[in-house]
C-alpha cells in the first residue's frame, strides 16, 4: 500500500483529482519496465534486496516523475515475497555466541589477527555467521523467493488503483453506487463487504444499490486496520461493470471530496471469487455440514428487505425437505452502531428469519445475558462468539426456530 509521502493528486476546489497513467506513457511505461525486468532478474539470480535497490538507484534518481517511480517501486516491494538466506538460524543469538568467542580469542591470540580469525573459525557456527556478513538478517539481505506483478502493463494498471486505495486509507465515508448489476454480482459485493468486515449499510436506489460504508476515521480503534480493509475492497467494487464512489477524505489537514466512477479507466487485479471468503467462515461451513446433516447451507443467500436497508447476511440455512430460510448475521468489532440498529429493527420485526451472532468485544462482560434482558423478544435468538461462531450453538438456534 502506498504511504502518504507517495500520494499523488491534486486539488481543484476541493475536489481530488488524479492522473492516471495510460499503459503507453511513455514515463511511466519506461519506469515499470525497468523494475519489472529488474525484479525477473532478481528472482533468477538470487539478488538481495539491497542489491535490488542499488540496481534500481539510477531508475529513481533519473525518472522525470520521481513520486510515480518511489511508487511503482514500493508496489513491488509490497506484492514480493522475501526471505533470510538461512531462515533456520537464530541470528540475535548466533551473533552472540561469535561475540562472547571473538572476546576469548583476543585475548588468547595476543594481537595476532591470523590466529584470532583461526580461533573463531574454529567453531562451524561462528565461520558460517563470518561468512555470511555477521548480519544476513538485516532486510537489505533477504532474498526474494516470489513476486506477483509481472509485466508492465500490469505495474501501472497496480499503480493507478493505487493512489485510490492510498487516500481511502484516510476517509470519513464512502458511498459506492452500483447499478445494471446482475444479482450474482450483487451478492459477490456483498460477500466481499463481509469478507473485508467492513461496516456498511445497503440500500435500494433505481435499478441498483448504494453501499454506505463508514470510513476508517469515522471509526474508533484499530484505525489502520480497518482503513487497509476498506482500501483492499475496493478492487472489488471495480470489478463492476457500472460503479460511482463519493468519498469524504482527509489526508492531511484538511477534508476533500474524491469522486470516481467506471469511466476513469480503473482496472481491478482480482479475479478468483472463492478468495471472498474468510477462512474461519469457511472453517464453520465445513464443521456445520459434518455436524447439522440435517440442515444444508443456501449458496445463493437472499436479500432480507429492512427499509431503507437491505440485509445481506452471513449465511443463510434450510432444513432439508423444508423451503424456509434462515438468515445469521454475524457482528463484529467495528459493527457496534449497525447492531444497535439491527436490533431495534429486529424488536419491531420479530417475524423474520433472522438471528444474530455477536463478537463478544461488542458486549460489556463478553456475554449475551444483558443484551437478552433488554430484548426479551430476541432471547433464544442472540449469541456471542469469539473469532468465529461455534456450529453447535447455531444448530441449537436453528432448531428452536
Amino acid at each position: 500500500m502506498l504511504t502518504r509521502e507517495l500520494l499523488n493528486y491534486r486539488v481543484a476546489r476541493g475536489a481530488v483529482k488524479f492522473e492516471f497513467y495510460r499503459e503507453d506513457d511513455p514515463v511511466a511505461s519506461g519506469v515499470a519496465g525497468a523494475m519489472t525486468e529488474a525484479w525477473k532478474r532478481a528472482h533468477a539470480g538470487g539478488w538481495s534486496r539491497g542489491e535490488l535497490e542499488e540496481h534500481l538507484e539510477p531508475v529513481l534518481k533519473g525518472s522525470r516523475k520521481p513520486l510515480v517511480a518511489a511508487g511503482m517501486l514500493k508496489l513491488m516491494f509490497d506484492g514480493s515475497d522475501w526471505c533470510l538466506p538461512d531462515a533456520g538460524i537464530d541470528y540475535p543469538a548466533a551473533r552472540s555466541r561469535l561475540f562472547v568467542a571473538a572476546g576469548a580469542a583476543r585475548r588468547e591470540s595476543g594481537g595476532d589477527y591470523a590466529r584470532f580469525r583461526q580461533l573463531l573459525e574454529a567453531d562451524p557456527e561462528c565461520r558460517r555467521l563470518l561468512e555470511s556478513g555477521v548480519y544476513p538478517d538485516l532486510p537489505e539481505n533477504e532474498r526474494m523467493t516470489g513476486f506477483s506483478i509481472g509485466d508492465p502493463g500490469e505495474l501501472i494498471r497496480r499503480y493507478n488503483l493505487g493512489m485510490v486505495q492510498a487516500l481511502l486509507l484516510y476517509s470519513r465515508k464512502l458511498e459506492l453506487e452500483v447499478s445494471g448489476a446482475a444479482p450474482a454480482d450483487l451478492r459477490r459485493l456483498c460477500r466481499a463487504v463481509k469478507f473485508f468486515r467492513l461496516l456498511a449499510a445497503i440500500g435500494r436506489k433505481g435499478d441498483g444499490v448504494t453501499l454506505t460504508i463508514e470510513g476508517p476515521l469515522a471509526i474508533f480503534g484499530e484505525v489502520r486496520k480497518y482503513g487497509l480493509q476498506l482500501a483492499s475492497f475496493f478492487p472489488a467494487a471495480v470489478r463492476l461493470k457500472q460503479w460511482r464512489i463519493v468519498a469524504a477524505v482527509k489526508p492531511r489537514d484538511r477534508e476533500l471530496n474524491l469522486t470516481l466512477d467506471q469511466e476513469s479507466g480503473l482496472v481491478s487485479h482480482y479475479r478468483h471469487d472463492g478468495a471472498y471468503v474468510p477462512e474461519e467462515i469457511a472453517l464453520f461451513a465445513e464443521h456445520f455440514k459434518k455436524k447439522a446433516p440435517e440442515w444444508r447451507i443456501v449458496e445463493a443467500a437472499p436479500f432480507i428487505s429492512a427499509p431503507p436497508e437491505l440485509i445481506f447476511p452471513d449465511f443463510c440455512f434450510s432444513r432439508k425437505g423444508d423451503k424456509r430460510k434462515i438468515a445469521l448475521e454475524l457482528f463484529h468489532r467495528w459493527h457496534a452502531t449497525a447492531l444497535a440498529g439491527r436490533l431495534a429493527w429486529l424488536d419491531q420485526h420479530p417475524e423474520a428469519d433472522l438471528i444474530l451472532g455477536i463478537d463478544r468485544a461488542l458486549l460489556p462482560d463478553g456475554e449475551i445475558t444483558q443484551l437478552e434482558t433488554r430484548h426479551p423478544q430476541l432471547a433464544g435468538r442472540l449469541f456471542a462468539f469469539r473469532d468465529f461462531p461455534g456450529v453447535d450453538r447455531v444448530r441449537k438456534i436453528l432448531t428452536s426456530m
